[in-house]
């Protein structure tokens, strides 16, 4: 899987925020027929720093927010014992599902 996020530059109670860009990928694999899941997520591989002006009439003030760090996630799964077995579905669901 891939993502990617983008925020416009914005002007909100007296701060003007530069744009935002983030984005990364992710990986899964199963193994064991299903019961054993592998899973590696990437955040922030695309990644900017926020920059924020703020101005008053008395001073200017410039700040960049450097919090974006490069995350990496490893995920394992294990399913134990058999795979619960559904209940079968109600007469009245399948006249209605056989009219559509």
């Amino acid at each position: 899987t891939c993502y990617f996020y983008y925020r416009t530059p914005s002007f909100d109670w007296g701060f003007h925020a530069g744009h935002v860009i983030s984005g990364g990928a992710g990986l899964s694999y199963t193994l064991l027929q299903g019961k054993l899941r592998l899973a590696l997520d990437a955040y922030n591989l695309l990644r900017n720093n926020l920059r924020l002006d703020i101005t008053t009439p008395d001073y200017q003030m410039h700040a960049d927010n450097e919090n974006n760090r490069l995350t990496l996630n490893l995920g394992v799964t294990y399913s134990f014992g058999a795979p619960i077995q559904g209940k079968s579905e109600r007469k009245s669901a399948q006249e209605l599902r056989s009219r559509m």
